[in-house]
């Protein structure tokens, strides 16, 4: 931590009787060190939006990071909102080999913060927003016609189109793989991809303990 970013803490330690400040004081620590790691800059403009949310410029770059989490300097996730731009265009994708099928995205419901796991190859997108519920996750699927989603493991099948409990995802295996399913659509996730999904659940789980302080 900074020690510009270590005096915000302590005056925002002053307001922790009120309930303020000291989340947003780590979120701080966490989303500083991820943008300056991610495009090395260190000259750049921060701006809270409200909601978990962080919006930065710099060295041509402008991105908008939505966190969670930050109790006791523990435990913060921030994922991009939106693609980070240089020049105004999109920040390219990294090289590879294999085309993206999903992408973790972060967002907002009703001014509070919530998580989104795109997965493309069966145009379906998970979201969890607390604003919603704080146990679901919700599915949209945009198939015409489609009636079936799942996601599952050799033996254990979780969710329906109506949504998929939160609980049930985070119970998924490790060491096993993971099936994604919908409108006859049977997709086999990469290692890559279920640290994605991972990614994604334990993001929702610090978004479901940050709603229910």
């Amino acid at each position: 931590m900074s020690f510009r970013t270590w005096r915000w803490c302590v005056a925002a330690a002053l307001l922790a009787a009120m309930g303020l400040g000291l989340i947003g004081c780590w979120q701080q620590a966490a989303v500083d060190s991820r943008f300056r790691t991610e495009f090395g800059c260190t000259e750049y403009e921060r701006t809270f939006l409200g909601a978990g949310a962080w919006r930065f410029q710099g060295c041509g770059h402008e991105v908008t990071y939505v966190c969670a989490g930050g109790e006791n300097n523990t435990g913060v996730t921030c994922i991009q909102q939106q693609p980070a731009t240089a020049g105004g265009a999109a920040r390219p994708a990294p090289p590879s080999n294999e085309p993206v099928r999903v992408r973790l995205e972060g967002t907002t419901v009703d001014g509070q913060p919530a998580v989104r796991f795109v997965v493309e190859p069966v145009d379906a997108v998970l979201e969890f927003a607390p604003a919603r519920s704080t146990e679901t996750v919700h599915v949209t699927q945009t198939q015409e016609g489609c009636d079936y989603f799942s996601v599952s493991q050799e033996g254990v099948t979780a969710g329906s189109l109506a949504g998929i409990d939160l609980i049930e995802l985070s119970a998924l295996q490790p060491s096993a793989t993971v099936f994604v399913q919908a409108c006859g659509t049977h997709l086999t996730l990469t290692d890559a991809e279920r640290e994605e999904l991972d990614r994604f659940v334990a993001h929702a789980l610090r978004l479901r303990r940050d709603a229910r302080r």
